[in-house]
């Protein structure tokens, strides 16, 4: 009985919760008894209350409520426009008329400035409009990416715009390899005299293979290849891509060419290309330089035709899931079929 009465005065004034432990006989006193049940149902009761006050949290789990919504959102928006462009083409042709496009123009700036303050990291994406870099993306990794490219015609076809909208799903494969999927290509044409249209362009699927690394070599290299096709024609695409990086300076170097089938698949046609950029890493989020495009049709693949040059600045901003480019090229020779400035904004965001 003495030990009992000794462990409840030590029970009673200890600041823990853990009943200490009792050696000998147990004790006999219904009042120990209901002292120390009462001390153990107190302990669990703190310990429940400490768990559930500060649950455990996963140190895996980091998709976030505002990219979660983001995300959602973006889906929702691919999932509208693969529906209502079919059923609903004459709508959206009266609706990009010389009238309404302005204020359409208006109406998406406050929300490229919005989406422009999400985050505060790095992410990777691309420096260059028509350039393509050789470092690809880490294996599992996804990424949304929008391409809508302005052609303004002046010297052959006054007045005429044209619009090209590409959707892509990019996604790594594995370290070197990146496959991407445009589900929706389509284009909206303005010309200077006539009714504006738009329509459904085509698909394609694009790869790109990474064979020595920029960071870890004397130079990048990587191998690009393209299929786009409708129903009535089909083209392919293939570059060469070499990258050199000096510092916060990036040079980026592409060649090859492109031959398509059109009509049917009866009449072919070619172009040759190649391109070189140069870009300097302003901040982690800011890069800037120049980009030159050079451009050679093959009208009937034997004979070369007219050579296209273009020349403009590009600027990069980014952060940690999303991403915004803008090229801008302005034609340096004097081509009439070919548009005499372009400018092109690439829209990414890692998922």
């Amino acid at each position: 009985m003495n030990l009992c009465f000794r462990a409840l005065s030590v029970q009673k004034e200890s600041i823990g919760t853990q009943r200490p432990p009792i050696e000998g006989k147990p004790a006999q006193s219904a009042e120990g008894i209901a002292y120390l049940a009462g001390s153990f149902r107190q302990s669990r009761d703190h310990a429940l209350l400490g768990s559930l006050a500060n649950p455990p949290r996963s140190e895996t789990f980091r998709l976030t409520q505002p990219r979660l919504t983001l995300s959602l959102l973006l889906l929702r928006l691919i999932l509208i426009t693969l529906i209502s462009l079919p059923l609903h083409q004459n709508h959206l042709n009266s609706m990009l008329t010389n009238q309404h496009l302005p204020s359409i123009r208006h109406s998406l700036l406050p929300v490229i400035a919005g989406l422009a303050l999400v985050g505060t990291a790095q992410a990777g994406s691309r420096h260059f409009g028509y350039s393509y870099e050789t470092t690809t993306m880490s294996a599992g990794a996804l990424e949304l990416e929008t391409l809508l490219t302005w052609k303004s015609h002046k010297a052959g076809d006054p007045g005429t715009d044209t619009f090209d909208i590409r959707h892509e799903f990019e996604y790594g494969v594995t370290d070197r390899l990146q496959l991407a999927l445009y589900f929706v290509d389509w284009t909206y044409n303005r010309p200077g005299n006539g009714k504006s249209g738009a329509g459904f362009k085509d698909v394609a699927i694009e790869a790109i293979y990474n064979l020595t690394d920029p960071n870890n070599s004397p130079f990048g290299s990587a191998l690009y290849g393209e299929i786009r096709g409708s129903d009535d024609f089909i083209e392919l695409e293939g570059k060469l891509l070499l990258q050199k990086n000096i510092g916060d300076w990036m040079i980026v170097y592409n060649v090859g060419g492109e031959i398509e089938w059109e009509n049917d698949y009866r009449d072919d046609e070619a172009e040759l290309m190649q391109s070189l950029g140069v870009s300097y890493q302003i901040s982690p989020a800011w890069s800037a330089g120049a980009e030159l495009l050079h451009e050679v049709a093959v009208p009937d693949v034997e004979d070369f035709g007219d050579n296209g040059l273009y020349l403009g600045p590009t600027v990069t901003w980014r952060n940690k899931t999303f991403s915004v480019g803008l090229t801008s090229l302005w034609q340096i020779t004097t081509l009439d079929g070919e548009p005499d400035f372009q400018l092109r904004t690439i829209f990414s965001v890692d998922f």
